[in-house]
């Protein structure tokens, strides 16, 4: 039988959400296998010699990890839809940002990210904050 350990991560740093942190829970979890939220464009241009650009937490910690860890890491995610603009995502997710109701949930998520890191974004209340959010 195989035990799998879903993460939620957010792909930047941001107080108790960082690097050093992720790392540890790796470590703990100690994965036979990491499979990882990235296109294998991505994947390929961050793992053979090219780095992402703004390489997230998720990439440094798993590069780190690797380096005394011999296991197999997957990319998981689609190549991106190359007929949406970056200035169509950025238009996607500003839209968002009309409502204050949406303004205030994001202050929150952001906050209570910062604040407990990773305990948060993998807790009930995170996933209760993200129901509301959508």
């Amino acid at each position: 039988m195989y035990n799998i350990t879903l993460l939620f991560t957010f792909h930047g740093e941001l107080g108790n959400c960082n690097t050093d942190e992720l790392l540890k829970i790796i470590e703990s979890i100690s994965p036979d296998v990491i499979f990882e939220e990235l296109s294998p464009a991505l994947f390929y241009r961050s793992y053979n010699g090219n780095q992402f650009p703004c390489e997230p937490p998720e990439i440094k910690s798993i590069k780190r990890y690797i380096q005394n860890h011999s296991i197999q890491h997957v990319p998981v995610d689609i190549d991106e839809n190359q007929s949406l603009s970056t200035r169509d995502i950025k238009y996607m997710f500003d839209a968002f940002q009309k409502y204050d109701v949406y303004r205030k949930l994001e202050d929150e998520r952001y906050k209570m990210t910062e604040q407990y890191g990773y305990a948060f974004l993998n807790s009930k209340k995170y996933a209760e904050l993200f129901e509301k959010m959508q």
